[in-house]
């Protein structure tokens, strides 16, 4: 039984040496190391407008929510169109639009990589056409 308990430690402090040496080989994280603050990488784009939805994408470089805020007033976007969680790259459905209408919108992503942290792109703009047609993509017209 002695021999038992003499291999257990044995074993044991070979485990912690080997831990030991496995974590003073892991390198230091220096401010250089540090990752990128959050923010949006490509976008928005208007994707494709029709008289009565359009479709907004863009991406981040971390994981985020997927909102947009829009309206007819580039100081009062007072309405809203989100997806579930968004990830790295958002696509927006805006719908209930009015034809032959300017439309203002900035992307958002609220709680980048779980921070808290709302990225937000500038305000944006884009047209719906009078009839039923689908608009040039990215340009509304």
């Amino acid at each position: 039984m002695a021999a038992l308990g003499i291999g257990c430690e044995n074993l044991m402090l070979k485990l912690i040496f080997s831990l030991t040496l496995a974590l003073a080989s892991l390198p230091l994280l220096s401010a250089q190391d540090e990752p990128a603050r959050p923010r949006i990488t490509n976008g928005p784009v208007v994707e494709s407008v029709t008289s009565t939805t359009g479709v907004v994408a863009w991406s981040t470089n971390v994981s985020s929510g997927s909102v947009v805020y829009y309206g007819v007033d580039q100081g009062h976007l007072t309405q809203r169109s989100e997806m579930p969680w968004g990830g790295y790259t958002h696509r927006v459905t805006l719908r209930s639009l009015q034809p032959d209408t300017t439309y203002f919108f900035q992307a958002s992503s609220p709680d980048a990589k779980g921070s808290g942290e709302v990225l937000k792109s500038q305000v944006e703009q884009f047209h719906t056409p009078a009839s039923n047609g689908t608009a040039a993509p990215g340009t509304g017209k």
